[in-house]
């Protein structure tokens, strides 16, 4: 490993001052979506190389994939495709030397120029894809705040986040704190609350819940609640006779239970009318 990180740092000698600046440009992906779409229109698999080509997933493996797993592929092989075809135009640009080095020609320069720098554009588009996917490989261990270091925004140099890595947290910090700032702060909606869960509501004023109609408190005496399941009204409705409680709290089986008047009275009579039989 650390063989492989100095021989990075290996430099040859330099390039013509015009065309480092290309490689440059173009080596971090810096090329308009519509130019780099015209050069990899131009550079298509050789009929006799058929291993020049994306490699695809394997039909039966690809109908069980998750669509997570499928979307990840589908950004890696966008990141081959680029190398595909950057080989393909160095491959053509060695197949003119060649015919011209056979056929004793004088090789055109200035083609072999264009093709080699298309290769140079869809590598360095290539390379910036893949620092991108880099950084999704790595966005899982970051702070979530900082998770906009991973977007493409933040451009790649020699170091997969930029050179000035505190600023861009800096900014990324000041950011949320602006965009956190942006909401309005209405007193009205911060004090509503809203119940929205079933057979109940809440307004000012005014409690209801499934199970505990409004009480109205006065002359009118309701039915006393009974325990669900045991029959206590039933009962009572079989014997002929009503209830209403009075005093106690407004719990549930609480307070003390009278027989009605009205049914009293019914009762009364019906036993007078007996006696006088």
């Amino acid at each position: 490993m650390a063989a492989l990180i100095e021989g990075d740092e290996k430099e040859s000698s330099a390039l013509n001052d015009q065309l480092a600046k290309t490689v440059n440009a173009l080596a971090q992906g810096k090329i308009k979506p519509e130019k780099l779409e015209e050069k990899l229109g131009k550079y298509n698999k050789p009929s006799n190389c058929g291993n020049l080509c994306l490699t695809r997933v394997n039909p039966e493996i690809w109908s069980i994939l998750k669509p997570t797993t499928r979307a990840r592929d589908v950004k890696f092989q966008k990141v081959q495709s680029s190398f595909v075809r950057a080989s393909i135009a160095i491959a053509m640009a060695t197949d003119q030397m060649l015919k011209a080095r056979n056929n004793n020609e004088t090789i055109d320069t200035a083609q072999l120029i264009r093709m080699l720098v298309d290769a140079i554009a869809i590598l360095g588009s290539g390379n910036a894809q893949l620092n991108l996917r880099r950084r999704d490989s790595i966005r899982p261990d970051l702070n979530q705040k900082y998770a906009a270091l991973c977007s493409s925004q933040v451009p790649c140099t020699s170091l997969l986040f930029g050179d000035d890595l505190v600023q861009s947290c800096k900014t990324i910090v000041e950011t949320n704190k602006i965009s956190s700032q942006m909401f309005v702060n209405d007193p009205k909606r911060r004090n509503t609350r809203q119940f929205s869960g079933r057979g109940s509501s809440h307004r000012a004023g005014d409690f209801r819940s499934r199970g505990f109609p409004k009480q109205h408190y006065g002359s009118h005496q309701r039915a006393p609640y009974y325990p669900r399941g045991r029959g206590y009204y039933r009962r009572a409705q079989s014997q002929g006779q009503g209830y209403y409680r009075s005093g106690g709290s407004s719990g549930h089986g609480s307070g003390n239970y009278h027989q009605t008047p009205s049914q009293s009275t019914s009762t009364g009579a019906s036993t007078a009318k007996k006696t006088v039989t």
